[in-house]
């Protein structure tokens, strides 16, 4: 009887564990996908905008960077890839901004060479270059963004900061105390301005759990700055899901 009522708890706990995980893995799905349309669409207006002013030059550069942004979020081979690429990922898309906005967009990205090999997952940083962009352009003719990665002892710190308008003390204040009530995956219901954070947030905090953490520091006019931290245990540089390919 005893050991009747061990094997139905053993089963307990591990139907219990395979439906919690297919249940985050639904719910990672579900913010991946928030993404993929959003950039695309925005790429095509570009190009749809560059050919209407006859820059035939500009039309085939943007068409090469989308080309390699197309190959890099049509892999699914998995969503774990190489940091590297993320960030080369972030090159094309920058150099399409780039061309959108000519001179008045001025993008610097600063590169450790130490986490070019860290696995990470996909799509951590287009949200939140794409909207440093957006709100640097809503009250200044320019935008002066900064991107940098840097590896110190074993965190991973992403950082992407702007000069913009800044993200209000009451939205700030809204994620912290989701964040602090354990609601990271209301970002399913999400709308408005800060979707794009609430996005990356909650997938890193799906995946990631405890080793994830973030820290925003914004200002009315002046910009604001988020930086994500991972720590990464010392196997996790040669993990063996990142995607080569």
């Amino acid at each position: 009887m005893f050991g009747q009522t061990i094997d139905r708890l053993k089963n307990l706990i591990e139907n219990e564990y395979e439906a919690n995980i297919r249940r985050k893995d639904a719910e990672y799905k579900a913010l991946l996908l928030q993404i993929n349309p959003h950039f695309l669409n925005n790429t095509l207006e570009i190009i749809g905008g560059l050919a209407l002013q006859g820059k035939n030059k500009d039309v085939m550069n943007v068409s090469i960077y989308l080309g390699r942004m197309m190959r890099y979020s049509l892999n699914t081979q998995s969503d774990v890839v190489k940091l590297g690429d993320e960030i080369n990922y972030i090159r094309s898309y920058t150099e399409i901004l780039k061309i959108r906005y000519e001179d008045s967009l001025k993008i610097t990205i600063e590169e450790d060479p130490l986490t070019k090999s860290l696995p990470i997952i996909k799509f951590i940083l287009q949200p939140l270059v794409e909207n440093a962009v957006k709100y640097s352009f809503i009250e200044k003719n320019y935008a002066d963004i900064y991107i940098q990665t840097q590896m110190v002892g074993d965190h991973l710190s992403m950082v992407v900061e702007d000069k913009g308008i800044g993200i209000s003390e009451e939205a700030i204040a809204n994620l912290l105390q989701q964040d602090k009530n354990n609601e990271a995956i209301s970002v399913l219901e999400s709308k408005g301005s800060s979707i794009g954070l609430k996005n990356v947030i909650g997938r890193l905090k799906l995946y990631y759990g405890q080793r994830f953490s973030y820290h925003i520091e914004s200002e009315k006019d002046i910009g604001t700055r988020i930086t994500l931290y991972i720590h990464f245990e010392r196997g996790d540089v040669n993990d063996e899901s990142v995607n080569n390919g």
